[in-house]
């Protein structure tokens, strides 16, 4: 969400259009709001479980079977801490991965000249293709498109 924001304040600034100090300032502000609102939701995670799965996805979001790792390292099964995230977040652990993992792959593509494939690697999928598609179902381009944009 926050890119997209970023993207339309980039192109709002390129060009530069009747009022485009205004928009960027308003999307600016929404930028700071959403980023209060990711704050304010990690500090709202009460259940201790939950908030240990959420450390073992930001810092090994591209290891395979991630849950069963998770699962072993914290003593519980993997439906009981599935239904715990899901109660506590009010989205699956495998679309916080996913959403972690895009997320991480956006900021690779944009800072790095990373080939797409390292970049699959990286964020823990199995190949490139995997990687390519799940882009497009949730970016909406392909990787290449996404950096082209980015880079303008």
């Amino acid at each position: 969400k926050v890119e997209t924001i970023l993207e339309e304040m980039l192109a709002e600034f390129s060009e530069k259009k009747p009022g485009y100090v205004e928009f960027i300032r308003a999307d600016f502000i929404r930028v700071l709001l959403s980023a209060m609102r990711e704050i304010h939701a990690a500090s709202r995670i009460r259940d201790e479980k939950v908030r240990r799965m959420t450390e073992f996805v930001e810092r090994d979001y591209a290891e395979k079977d991630l849950l069963r790792k998770v699962s072993h390292a914290l003593g519980y099964s993997e439906s009981y801490l599935s239904a715990a995230f899901k109660n506590e977040l009010g989205t699956t652990f495998s679309a916080f991965l996913c959403e972690t993992r895009m997320r991480v792959g956006c900021h690779l593509l944009s800072d790095t000249s990373l080939s797409v494939e390292e970049i699959a690697e990286r964020c823990g999928y199995a190949d490139v293709r995997s990687f390519r598609n799940k882009f497009i179902q949730i970016m909406g381009m392909t990787p290449i498109k996404y950096r082209k944009s980015v880079r303008k």
